[in-house]
């Protein structure tokens, strides 16, 4: 809590109240401005050229999510898909990504939609490799799962 609240309950009551009167949107324009940010997506959210080309990852059976790799989610976004860099010099395609449909403790049914890639076809690898490799990070089990512990101890 960073000893700004003296309870969970009062730290989302604060949250609720920065979001609300804008508080916390002035925060994260000061932050990018801070990081030299040279367009505010958040005056100008046509400004963020998300690409129109996707695809969904489809549970391939029913079950629970009981791992994702999320290591390897990550450098599939960075480098393969060109999220991120891997060199100070290389470009960055901010029109990709991932949206998660499930999370660790979900139960999905064969033909659910786990996520959705937004992609760039221009780049390799293929969406096909792509979809494959994300699948690969997934963990699906027979049955039902627990969702994991978000804070394993206070210290």
């Amino acid at each position: 809590l960073g000893e700004k609240c003296s309870s969970v309950s009062a730290a989302r009551t604060m949250a609720r109240k920065a979001l609300q009167s804008g508080a916390a949107l002035e925060k994260f324009r000061e932050m990018c401005k801070s990081q030299h940010a040279t367009v505010d997506v958040t005056q100008n959210q046509k400004a963020l050229k998300v690409s129109t080309h996707t695809a969904e990852l489809i549970a391939w059976k029913s079950g629970g999510i009981s791992k994702m790799d999320t290591q390897s989610i990550g450098l599939l976004v960075a480098s393969d898909m060109g999220g991120g860099r891997m060199k100070t010099t290389a470009q960055i395609d901010y029109g990709v990504g991932v949206i998660f449909h499930a999370k660790v403790g979900s139960t999905v049914k064969k033909g659910d939609s786990l996520a959705t890639i937004y992609y760039n076809p221009a780049r390799k690898p293929s969406i096909e490799t792509l979809l494959a490799n994300l699948q690969k990070a997934y963990q699906l089990t027979g049955g039902r799962v627990s969702s994991p512990k978000l804070i394993k101890k206070v210290i």
